[in-house]
């Protein structure tokens, strides 16, 4: 699972060309982001994070749910590729910037949080209507 951490260029892969639909490396670049945003010290006291999707750009406080479902629908913001509102140092490819990591990779991916795509195709009535629409849009078709 360390492939997202030995690169951030799945972050720039979100549309899968073959099926026109969210791709599953940026699924499970979402988990590895979530992860790793949830093990800092920051999330753990206050139970929610910055939303580095391109709507809110680091400027907002969300739940993690909410911050996962954001990602899912509108992506990343633009070349956040250090993760420094997340608690990452540097980014250097191939090594993962862990110094801040509170329990480790290989730990993170042990006991998951929750899954992003499984939360995307399921209800989530935690997520207020204004945030985020009810429904999970149709594949997106480039013009």
């Amino acid at each position: 699972m360390s492939f997202y951490f030995d690169s951030r260029e799945w972050m720039d892969q979100m549309i899968d060309p073959e099926s026109n639909s969210v791709s599953e490396v940026f699924l499970g670049g979402i988990n590895a982001f979530l992860q790793f945003a949830c093990n800092q010290a920051d999330y753990v006291e206050r139970q929610t994070l910055l939303c580095p999707c391109a709507r809110c750009a680091n400027v907002k406080q969300r739940d993690a749910k909410v911050v996962s479902r954001h990602l899912f629908l509108y992506g990343f913001k633009g070349n956040y590729y250090v993760w420094t509102s997340h608690g990452e140092k540097f980014y250097t490819v191939g090594e993962s910037s862990g110094a801040n990591h509170s329990t480790g990779e290989e730990e993170m991916w042990e006991n998951p949080t929750w899954n992003a795509h499984e939360d995307h195709y399921q209800s989530n009535p935690e997520v207020p209507a204004d945030i985020a629409p009810p429904y999970i849009p149709e594949p997106i078709e480039e013009t």
